[in-house]
């Protein structure tokens, strides 16, 4: 027997012992792979001894007009076609249906060179179908075993049966059943319960027939009735095998409606009470319930026919429902009605504060609900034995100041009434403006000025100045400066906290005009060179007293005279010099300022190197300044001796004797300024006298030496220069030569 792997359970093996030579068969009730092993003395072997696995392209399949199922089924009692798929067109096919089904007269049937019914092409592969051309019903639930065997002739004409086993399985049908849910009222809908015993097997369709072509597909639908009667409602059922039930049916009674009437008292106002009367009726039984919808969130049931007396809080337009009961269990369509409650007006007015003698002003902001003021009827009472019904906007005069009760009542164009009462306690005494100020009278200097009023018992919360130039200012004290001379009109107007104006006060203010500062240079001139600035300001009233100079390099000066500045500027650079006058009025000029360009003054210097006469002493100039302008220099040149040069910036001057020399150089810049420089020209010197002698007879060959007797002429002689005609030199003071050439040198 089998035994299973102890190492892995899903395998088995089996040991024979002695088996024979030939072919041996191995069958299994499912897909297997197998290998055999042999064990001898001299070899031991191992091979695929076969495998059988599930064909995809062959296999059994039943005919059934309804059945969703894969595998092969049959519902008891219902007829189904028997049928084959094979990837290929067998010579034969034979059909064993066993002894039940034979005992139920289905015979085995064989087909020799069978025609297929269909065919079809899958994964590649040619598929054949082949059916049974007979309809087969079976009346017990239960599995049938089938065997179909195939002959599939090989390509050298050997036979190649072989057989395909299934299981047919028959199943009972299902049984219909359902139960309803139901008001029995017309009006409400039938909620239907499928309660179908399926015989084990899944429902995949069902079929409702609510009369009148009206049907359903689902398990549990509702449906509602349009008319009353006694109503059929069938059902059946179909279950994924192919079974289909019988179909049941059972009645429904459906009674009609009621009808629910009503209406209406009188329509009066918002807040005013309304009857409402039934007169409904009902076809069948009596009424036993009247459920009211009022409109305005109020619902009442009630179980009598009474009137319903109801106050509507808000005006608008209301729709009152109704729907009756039965004793039956119906309900009435609603009855609906519309009708409108008229808006009582909001009665309402505004009034500001009151400044004596003017007029109190009132005005309505009354509203109504549906818009309709402009109908509205205006009675007001002033509290002080006056009224008026000139309409909404109306004006009283009062002769003191109160307090005084102003009630207004309002009437709408549907005769609906509403008043408000406001005590006036808010009527006051008019301000007085006045104010003061502090001036020097000059345009250039600013006017404080300062309230001064009569507010009456009540503060100030508003100013309003206007200052005569197009300005203006709110604060309490404000401070104001003018920008031209002349009377100017001050204005000043005050409100209290309370509303009330002062009459606009009016002053003049006379403001001086400034004098003008005015000043000049006498030219333009060099760094530390004196420069002369002269005034001629002038000023429209008064006399100058006050001239405020900056010289724009750290120097300031105040004089009380026109009295011209001489001023020497250090360095050169741009200056800027401002002058302010002031006048005996008090009054101050605006800042006159001018720029001014105080230009570098040359250095002068250069250089000059040893004269050896009668050699030309030559001089360099190497004069600078800061604007580095160098080039546009003019020189001038004494050299001491009674001779001058404006050659330019290098000279020569030969000198008759040793000097010394006072040597000067003037150098004047491109803007005229000057400078010079003196130099003591101690370094003339007459030409020394070179000569030497000659020790001995010049032989070739012989050494001979040479003696120098030059004379410095009062200088000392540093450097000698020999040449001896044959190419040799020499630079000591006395040396010596060799000839090898007789000749003259």
């Amino acid at each position: 027997s089998w035994v299973t792997h102890p190492n892995d359970p899903q395998y088995a093996y089996l040991y024979l012992k002695n088996v024979a030579q030939g072919y041996h068969t191995l069958e299994s009730d499912s897909g297997f792979n197998a290998l055999a092993y042999g064990y001898a003395d001299a070899e031991s072997y191992a091979y695929s001894a076969g495998s059988n696995v599930k064909d995809l392209y062959q296999y059994i399949s039943i005919i059934n007009k309804y059945a969703t199922v894969k595998f092969p089924a049959a519902c008891k009692n219902s007829p189904f076609k028997f049928s084959m798929t094979f990837p290929y067109q067998p010579v034969s096919i034979a059909w064993e249906f066993g002894a039940t089904l034979n005992g139920f007269g289905i015979k085995d049937t064989t087909i020799n060179l069978p025609t297929y019914d269909s065919t079809w092409v899958q994964d590649g592969r040619t598929l054949y179908m082949y059916v049974l051309n007979q309809s087969y019903s079976i009346p017990t639930k239960a599995t049938y075993p089938i065997k179909v065997y195939a002959d599939n002739k090989t390509t050298d004409g050997c036979s190649g049966i072989q057989l395909v086993e299934y299981d047919l399985e028959v199943f009972n049908p299902p049984v219909a059943d359902f139960t309803s849910v139901f008001s029995g009222c017309v009006t409400d809908p039938t909620s239907f319960t499928d309660k179908t015993n399926p015989q084990g097997r899944t429902i995949i369709k069902y079929s409702w027939d609510f009369g009148n072509n009206n049907t359903a597909s689902i398990a549990n639908p509702v449906f509602q009735f349009t008319s009353a009667g006694t109503k059929t409602v069938r059902l059946s059922a179909i279950t994924d095998v192919g079974c289909l039930s019988d179909t049941i049916s059972k009645t429904i009674d459906v009674a009609a409606q009621p009808k629910a009437v009503f209406g209406f008292s009188a329509i009066t106002c918002e807040k005013g009470n309304i009857t409402i009367s039934d007169t409904s009726t009902t076809p069948a039984g009596t009424l036993n319930k009247w459920n009211w919808d009022l409109g305005d969130g109020t619902q009442l049931t009630n179980t009598n026919a009474n009137d319903v007396l109801h106050t509507f809080v808000n005006a608008g337009q209301y729709t009152v429902t109704l729907m009756v009961e039965s004793t039956s269990g119906c309900k009435s369509p609603l009855a609906s009605k519309t009708f409108d409650v008229y808006p009582k007006p909001s009665a309402s007015f505004v009034t500001s504060n009151v400044c004596l003698p003017l007029p109190g002003s009132f005005t309505s902001n009354s509203s109504i609900a549906d818009g309709s003021s402009a109908s509205f009827k205006y009675l007001w009472d002033f509290g002080d034995g006056q009224s008026s019904t000139s309409g909404p906007s109306v004006s009283n005069t009062y002769s003191g100041t109160g307090p005084y009760d102003v009630k207004l009542s309002v009437t709408s164009n549907h005769s609906c009434v509403d008043d408000t009462l406001i005590k006036l306690t808010t009527i006051y005494t008019k301000p007085v403006a006045d104010f003061t100020s502090v001036f020097t009278g000059c345009v250039t200097d600013s006017v404080k000025f300062a309230y001064k009023l009569e507010p009456q018992g009540r503060t100030i919360s508003s100013y309003y100045w206007n200052f005569g130039d197009n300005t203006t200012e709110t604060i309490e004290k404000p401070t104001h400066k003018y920008a031209t001379a002349g009377a100017k009109s001050v204005k000043l107007m005050a409100i209290t906290d309370v509303g009330c104006k002062t009459d606009t006060l009016v002053r003049t203010i006379d403001v001086a005009a400034q004098p003008t500062a005015i000043f000049g240079f006498s030219k333009i001139n060099c760094e530390q060179t004196s420069l002369t600035i002269s005034d001629t300001s002038t000023t429209p009233a008064g006399v100058l007293n006050k001239w405020n100079w900056d010289l724009g390099d750290g120097t300031k000066i105040s004089n009380a005279n026109a009295s011209d500045v001489n001023h020497t500027f250090v360095t050169a650079g741009q200056y800027t010099v401002t002058l302010l006058v002031e006048s005996t009025s008090g009054c101050k000029s605006p800042v006159s300022s001018r720029n001014l360009t105080i230009n570098p003054k040359p250095l002068a210097s250069f250089t000059t190197s040893n004269v050896c006469l009668p050699i030309a002493a030559s001089i360099i100039s190497n004069s600078t300044i800061a604007d580095g302008s160098v080039s546009g220099f003019k020189y001038l040149w004494d050299f001491g001796d009674g001779h001058t040069s404006t050659a330019g910036p290098s000279a020569k001057n030969t000198y008759a004797s040793t000097g010394p020399f006072d040597v000067r150089l003037t150098v004047t810049s491109n803007n005229s300024c000057v400078d010079d420089t003196l130099i003591k020209l101690t370094t003339v010197y007459p030409k020394p006298k070179a000569d030497f002698e000659v020790s001995t007879e010049v032989c070739i060959g012989k050494i001979t030496d040479m003696t120098d007797k030059s004379s410095g002429n009062g200088s000392a002689i540093t450097n000698w220069y020999w040449s001896f005609g044959d190419g040799a030199t020499a630079s000591s003071q006395n040396t010596n030569h060799q000839y090898a050439l007789a000749g003259t040198y």
